[in-house]
């Protein structure tokens, strides 16, 4: 049996929950990637701690085409 109650929530109202209560909640990739970082980062962190720059990458491989004559 759990000893913590799954059903609570936090109420306190913050510069966050203002944020979080703008968007859709409902389905997966409804809230900007970057506002849904910095929701996860200052809540975690805390509401003072700046969010890092996010970093972007690709990986590419290439394909050597031969000519074709």
């Amino acid at each position: 049996p759990s000893n913590i109650n799954l059903n609570d929530k936090n109420k306190d109202e913050n510069t966050l929950s203002r944020l979080s209560e703008k968007y859709d909640w409902s389905r997966e990739d409804r809230v900007p990637d970057l506002v849904f970082n910095e929701l996860l980062w200052k809540g975690i962190k805390g509401l003072y701690f700046q969010v890092p720059v996010p970093r972007r990458a690709a990986f590419v491989k290439a394909n050597e085409k031969k000519e074709i004559r």
